[in-house]
């Protein structure tokens, strides 16, 4: 059983300037806060390389069930959910869960004014658990865990990257983790504040996939806008 993350290709220069900039700003930090020298040959954070905004996740997924996910994944091409040019990026970033519990994913919000990102998700969740309950009447057992996957109200965010939290820890503790967290986030509000002054704020989407991280791999199955 592995996770499967179903997301939207997302378009945005002005995405794409906030992480090159804010990547070398962090490092930096990090290093301060740790008393390294900022010369010092180790990157604690890794941007993301894919602009991507994940409507659903399926946890604990039968792997050899794929096939039907993608076949379903599908049918969101006849839904009337189209995304349209009002979600746009936000000048707001959290720390949202990462690996071994630890909120190390630095994210960027979203705006959804018209709330079709929230509909797409809800769309989404009515065909999973369809396919589930099928799924659920052959094999006896359930095709993913529901739960798990939906432990969380769907927040439209974007990853910016991750720091490397278990480095971090080898070198202090989590109190020093949370304060380098706050500082962070200080420290780039102004930078990303002075970028979407000079950058249209608005996102363009082009098709839906289905991402395997273990396999860092996806499957590109289409528009979702008709």
């Amino acid at each position: 059983m592995h996770n499967l993350f179903i997301q939207l290709t997302a378009h945005s220069t002005l995405l794409e300037s906030i992480i090159k900039t804010i990547t070398p700003r962090i490092n930096t930090i990090i290093k301060e806060e740790l008393g390294l020298d900022t010369q010092y040959k180790f990157d604690f954070f890794l941007p993301k390389k894919r602009q991507v905004l994940t409507v659903y996740y399926l946890q604990d997924c039968v792997q050899e069930s794929e096939s039907s996910l993608f076949k379903k994944i599908n049918l969101v091409e006849q839904t009337n959910a189209c995304l349209n040019d009002d979600i746009t990026l936000r000048p707001v970033v959290e720390f949202f869960g990462g690996s071994f519990g630890i909120n190390d994913e630095l994210v960027i919000m979203i705006d959804d004014p018209q709330e079709t990102l929230l509909a797409l998700n809800k769309k989404l969740k009515i065909d999973f658990h369809t396919l589930n309950d099928e799924y659920k009447r052959t094999h006896a057992h359930n095709l993913y865990n529901v739960a798990k996957s939906e432990q969380y109200g769907y927040v439209p965010h974007i990853g910016l990257g991750r720091i490397r939290s278990t480095s971090i820890l080898e070198r202090s503790n989590t109190r020093k983790l949370a304060a380098i967290q706050k500082r962070i986030k200080q420290d780039i509000a102004p930078i990303i504040a002075k970028l979407f002054a000079t950058h249209n704020a608005h996102l363009l989407f082009d098709a839906m996939a289905v991402f395997d991280p273990q396999k860092r791999t996806g499957l590109t199955t289409g528009k979702p806008c008709l």
